[in-house]
């Protein structure tokens, strides 16, 4: 199971989106809900650092995927806000339709 967890962290004011997991669907490289979500994520990635041109910190590895970007990003640029929401929107319709293959958290640490 893929785990998302989205991590809203108000006192170090910033947000961290983590992936960990594999969905377990199908055998790798057929399995089109770990195809979707990492797709739907390294795109949303993709167009904060290189389209919009914001430098987040990051982690990659074998299941695993994580970036952090400062609350005031969202704050400030409505575009960030649009592209987390659609984020959030799409992980949300793949957990409804794929359950036992993927799980997504949100937390809010105050």
């Amino acid at each position: 199971m893929i785990r998302v967890l989205i991590t809203k962290d108000s006192r170090k004011k910033r947000w961290k989106i983590s992936l960990k997991g594999h969905a377990d669907y199908a055998k790798r490289g057929e399995d089109i809900v770990c195809a979707g979500v990492s797709i739907l994520v390294q795109s949303i990635f993709n167009g904060l650092t290189e389209v919009l041109g914001y430098k987040l910190s990051y982690r990659v590895k074998d299941g695993y995927f994580s970036f952090q970007l400062p609350t005031s990003y969202l704050e400030n640029d409505e575009r960030v806000k649009v592209m987390l929401d659609t984020l959030v929107l799409n992980l949300k319709d793949l957990e409804k339709t794929y359950k036992k293959h993927i799980k997504l958290m949100i937390e809010e640490v105050h």
